[in-house]
């Protein structure tokens, strides 16, 4: 079934209580909340939605996130206002897409909108955002043509897949005949099935098939991958539950996931990476975008650079840029003319 220029529109109010006792003092870096999840129906289709609340740098913003869908094909943006007594102060994003090619975005961040200084929030006395220590958000929600229903397709975890995920979780814990070993960069040997490493990466599976000495052998000797980081990624492999994901071996979990070509779990490490990207990671994950030619999370980089120049420059990873990541950087910046003479100054 299809939908040609089809629109559906959602508008709910987000009241924020006890917000700076609550909420603004204590929040840290990373964290956020969240509301409940909005339901906006198109036709016969249905996509749940629900919007992250963040405090970072001085800095509040709103994040939207599609946490369900029956479908896959379509564009969808949000605007938002806080109500006040003498203005509305407003903030809209332009239209994101969801079609399948840029299927990275699902139940993860689509779209982050900068919604207003906590000094402007605060200390501006002739401002009245807040009343009673409640903040009022209202937010807008568009879905916009080109929605198109998937064949047999939901992203609605079921408790009966939810079973079918724990079977293969326990299948892979229990070691329960098992026919293939792979023997890490540490030593480590982990027992694994052949037809669950085919069916995920098309490398092994190209491997798998051969008459190569590993498919022979049962066994396959990785020099580049520790045990524990190995054992993340067949976790996904077995269970796709990315929610166990180490934030603290991302890059090596992505360098396997790129090594093997497992696009689902590349595209959830690409995801947790701008989630929780900072100051202290952003070079890191620049270089290992450039290394990999990833357009995408290079862009989510220099994006984060751009908004935290100064903090970033004094990464003692700086210095460890080469010139083309430099230029990369130093060409986005240029689109933003205010930030030019910032970032020449400190060159």
């Amino acid at each position: 079934m299809k939908f040609d220029k089809a629109v559906a529109t959602r508008e709910f109010e987000w009241k924020i209580h006890n917000f700076r006792r609550d909420i603004v003092l204590p929040m840290k870096e990373d964290r956020y909340l969240a509301s409940r999840k909005i339901t906006i129906v198109l036709g016969n289709n249905e996509t749940k939605w629900s919007l992250r609340f963040y405090v970072k740098s001085k800095e509040i913003s709103l994040l939207l996130r599609l946490d369900d869908a029956e479908c896959r094909d379509f564009k969808a943006r949000f605007s938002c206002f806080i109500p006040e007594k003498a203005i509305n102060y407003s903030r809209k994003l332009p239209v994101n897409d969801f079609s399948e090619k840029h299927a990275l975005y699902y139940e993860n961040t689509i779209s982050r909108l900068r919604l207003i200084n906590l000094e402007e929030l605060f200390d501006d006395p002739t401002n009245y955002f807040i009343e009673y220590d409640t903040l009022t958000v209202k937010i807008k929600i568009e879905l916009i043509s080109g929605f198109k229903l998937q064949d047999n397709e939901c992203l609605e975890c079921t408790s009966s897949t939810r079973d079918f995920f724990f079977q293969f979780r326990k299948l892979f814990e229990d070691k329960i005949f098992t026919d293939f070993t792979i023997i890490c960069s540490d030593g480590k040997e982990i027992q694994t099935h052949r037809c669950i490493l085919a069916t995920n990466s098309p490398v092994l599976s190209a491997m798998l098939q051969t008459q190569m000495t590993e498919s022979k052998n049962g066994k396959m000797k990785v020099d580049d991958i520790k045990g524990e980081v190995m054992e993340e990624i067949l976790k996904f492999m077995y269970t796709q539950d990315d929610t166990s994901l180490s934030l603290v071996r991302l890059k090596d979990i992505y360098y396997g996931a790129e090594k093997y070509q497992i696009a689902k779990l590349k595209e959830k490490c690409i995801s947790y990476m701008v989630e929780f990207m900072n100051v202290k990671n952003v070079l890191h994950y620049l270089m290992l975008a450039e290394f990999y030619n990833d357009n995408y999370l290079i862009l989510r980089c220099v994006m984060f650079i751009n908004a935290h120049h100064q903090e970033v420059r004094k990464n003692k990873c700086w210095d460890k840029l080469s010139k083309n990541q430099l230029d990369i950087i130093k060409e986005f910046m240029k689109e933003n003319e205010s930030n030019v003479q910032l970032y020449e100054s400190t060159l």
